[in-house]
């Protein structure tokens, strides 16, 4: 519907289409006003990270809260993205990252090949490829066909807050402090 979703600090989740704008909030029973992260999955449904940890998905008009069901494998979510195979993606503070394919969750944490803990930003490529910022240390992580790849950043870079993919595939990365870097296959360059 070539519509563009966004999440604020305080004022819910933003639809942003060719006609008028749709405020979400607590109202429509979201489960927290402030939403960081937010992904669309192949289903076309809506899935959120909210600024308090939790993770929702947009069900039959509603909104369910998945990380306060059983099968959630715990930690606070910080971001969330969808791949095209189906699987949803979840970054956490404490508990390293999740997939949730065909209603199973698989966990990656250090000892699986995660930099750290903390997954604080994430994007799936056109490939099919997960990007993910993790800190500390503040490090940009590659999976592609089941392995890790690390990449070291520029000295003094601060966590991972935004990643991008322009229409020729490089991966754009930009930090808390306002470095920018990009990944043009292996090789990662300071640009800013």
């Amino acid at each position: 519907e070539g519509n563009v979703w966004a999440g604020t600090s305080g004022g819910g989740l933003n639809r942003v289409r060719p006609r008028p704008l749709d405020l979400i909030g607590r109202d429509a029973g979201l489960p927290f006003e402030s939403v960081r992260s937010v992904s669309q999955d192949t289903n076309g449904r809506i899935w959120i990270v909210t600024q308090n940890g939790e993770v929702a998905r947009q069900e039959n008009g509603g909104w369910l809260t998945v990380s306060a069901g059983g099968a959630w494998p715990g930690g606070r979510a910080l971001c969330v993205a969808a791949d095209a195979r189906g699987a949803v993606w979840i970054g956490t503070r404490d508990n390293g990252l999740h997939r949730l394919l065909d209603g199973e969750f698989r966990t990656w944490r250090k000892g699986d090949g995660l930099a750290s803990e903390v997954a604080r930003s994430l994007l799936v490529s056109a490939r099919g490829d997960v990007w993910l910022g993790v800190d500390p240390p503040t490090r940009l992580q590659r999976f592609r066909d089941g392995e890790w790849r690390t990449f070291e950043l520029p000295p003094g870079a601060r966590s991972l807050r935004a990643m991008a993919e322009d229409a020729n595939g490089t991966i754009w990365a930009g930090t808390a402090d306002g470095q920018l870097v990009r990944v043009d296959g292996n090789v990662l360059t300071s640009v800013a």
